[in-house]
């Protein structure tokens, strides 16, 4: 089966695309849809939701690349949850935009380049497009 192209969708709409899924999810497994749509439709979503937090990990790995981090941690004290982001899950990262959305987003540079930032602690921890690694 061929993967969804999502190319079309910067960053932060993918992200929002994760959180309106999460909460029909939710919503449906609440019961408030009738006559057993709801347990139809949280098959669906969950094969959907898939597709979706896969692309924000293949994002996450190009932009956020082992090599930058390395890089960066040569130069900037950084945390140790930074060298994690490289291997981020599917399931941590839902976790995370369920459980705290505002700790993961983007900036938009360039015209259209996303440039992807975490939250950690009190500081913002942002991958420029030129894999610098700026805290704010």
């Amino acid at each position: 089966m061929a993967h969804p192209d999502f190319s079309e969708f910067n960053f932060n709409e993918l992200i929002g695309i994760v959180k309106t899924i999460s909460r029909t999810k939710k919503k449906s497994s609440e019961g408030m849809w009738k006559n057993g749509y709801g347990l139809q439709s949280i098959d669906s979503l969950e094969e959907n939701i898939d597709d979706v937090l896969y692309e924000l990990i293949n994002r996450i790995r190009d932009q956020w690349s082992r090599y930058d981090i390395e890089r960066n941690f040569r130069s900037l004290v950084l945390p140790h949850e930074i060298l994690n982001l490289f291997s981020i899950t599917t399931a941590e990262l839902n976790k995370k935009l369920f459980k705290n959305p505002s700790t993961i987003g983007s900036e938009i540079s360039d015209g259209n380049k996303d440039e992807i930032w975490f939250k950690i602690g009190s500081s913002k921890y942002v991958m420029r497009s030129d894999g610098n690694i700026e805290i704010k």
